[in-house]
């Protein structure tokens, strides 16, 4: 299966950070790389090493939220069955059945979910930006979603299934428990499973520098707004176009979207 747009919109729209992909990675705040590719993928990166350990007088103080037991979304026509008894004294194992009722639809569900970002981007982006040796060209992961263990389901076809397994302590609303050992069957051909048993980074968001701070790494073009990072290399971001149509570059807002910052282009910078 390609990039999955259908799952990784509706994560940005809802969450406001990109799906990363593939799923079974964990990234960190202050992970920064090297721009490659062409076209679509032209906002691919290459991890080069953490700006903690590269460049350690810029000072990265981060925060974390509170754990959450569970951080979910799913596609319409998307269903989720009770859970129900299946081993043979009745109450030992259970099971949750999966439908999907739509083409290219999609259940993630993250279990343990902690949001993890750099305190104040914006003064870490320009210290940074100007630390000898950091070259123009690289980007930096500013923010994370981390997860203990992650349920994601993509199907492609309409009336796709799937059955989610686990101890007595399964639960319908978190099929990515830790404490209840889940593990995931697809029951059709048109479903793909994504799950990861281990901690892995579902969301994510990086940024270019200049003397002002952070800029989106495609500011200049209208892309689609996704995150794409393959197994331990490369992650794609793209454009605030709404923003950038109003001659910003940059926009943060915070987890309530109450605080937003918009930040002008540096026109001195290298692009």
């Amino acid at each position: 299966m390609g990039f999955p747009k259908s799952y990784a919109d509706p994560m940005h729209k809802k969450f406001g950070y990109y799906a990363v992909w593939e799923p079974n990675v964990r990234i960190n705040v202050g992970d920064y790389g090297t721009v490659n590719g062409t076209g679509k993928n032209k906002n691919t990166i290459n991890v080069i090493g953490n700006v903690a350990d590269d460049f350690k007088s810029v000072k990265m103080t981060t925060v974390k939220s509170a754990r959450a037991d569970v951080e979910s979304l799913m596609s319409k026509g998307t269903t989720v069955g009770k859970a129900k008894a299946t081993g043979s004294d009745g109450a030992s194992e259970l099971s949750v059945e999966i439908g999907f009722g739509k083409k290219n639809s999609f259940l993630y569900h993250g279990s343990g979910m902690v949001v993890e970002s750099i305190k104040n981007p914006q003064k870490f982006g320009q210290d940074l930006y100007r630390q000898k040796g950091w070259k123009r060209k690289w980007v930096v992961v500013t923010a994370v979603h981390h997860t203990e263990r992650m349920t994601l389901l993509l199907c492609e076809e309409k009336n796709g299934s799937a059955t989610v397994s686990g101890n007595s302590k399964l639960k319908s609303a978190n099929l990515a428990s830790v404490a209840a050992e889940a593990s995931v069957e697809a029951t059709s051909a048109a479903v793909a499973n994504y799950s990861v048993p281990a901690a892995c980074t579902p969301l994510a968001r990086a940024y270019k520098l200049n003397r002002k701070g952070l800029r989106t790494l495609d500011s200049d073009e209208d892309e689609d707004g996704i995150m794409f990072m393959m197994p331990n290399t490369a992650l794609e971001i793209d454009a605030d176009t709404e923003f950038t149509e109003m001659g910003f570059d940059y926009c943060e807002t915070s987890l309530t979207g109450a605080d937003v910052l918009l930040v002008a282009d540096d026109p001195e910078a290298e692009t």
